[in-house]
């Protein structure tokens, strides 16, 4: 993590952030001047325990995220890395060409980002990229009959943190949760 990670010898102050009405998920943080740990893990019996740990500082633009399992082995999530512009935008492409619609039709070397708005959060950004396809269709169409007809996508992808916190297509299909929007 470098010189830029949290110091070994700083004192956290510890605080349970769990609304009281709230069931089945604790969450914990910690936090010291700049830095800021949120711990959250489901209440279910330790054995079965997954805690999901969440590092991060807004004044120096950093972020990790993980999750540790009962038996103490760590699953690496997110690796420690500033949360800068450039890696936001990285991070949204790679989501647009994860995505089905690109996966399965579109046409790489149509793709662009054509916008980029810095949102008021702090490390937050909107991506607008844009690609052709070689069908309309959104998902997964394996096996399905489609119509060939080169077809025009614009996919807004929101990043905060360091994370893809929403990814919509042509105001009609949420990448996330691959369906259609009401």
């Amino acid at each position: 993590m470098g010189e830029s990670a949290p110091a070994t010898d700083i004192d956290w102050d510890e605080e349970n952030t769990t609304p009281p009405s709230l069931v089945g998920k604790e969450t914990t943080a910690f936090s010291s001047g700049d830095w800021t740990i949120t711990v959250s893990h489901p209440v279910v019996l330790p054995e079965n325990a997954l805690h999901e740990i969440d590092v991060y500082s807004i004044k120096f633009g950093w972020h990790w995220k993980g999750i540790v399992k009962p038996d103490g082995g760590v699953t690496e999530l997110s690796p420690f890395k500033e949360m800068s512009e450039e890696e936001s935008r990285t991070i949204a492409e790679e989501s647009v060409k994860r995505s089905p619609p690109f996966v399965f039709h579109g046409i790489e070397d149509t793709l662009r980002l054509t916008d980029t708005i810095t949102l008021r959060c702090p490390y937050c950004w909107q991506f607008t990229f844009e690609f052709d396809s070689r069908h309309a269709e959104y998902g997964d169409r394996t096996g399905q009959a489609l119509a060939q007809v080169i077809t025009h996508h614009t996919a807004q992808i929101t990043i905060a943190l360091g994370e893809v916190r929403s990814a919509v297509m042509d105001n009609m299909w949420d990448m996330l949760n691959q369906e259609i929007i009401d």
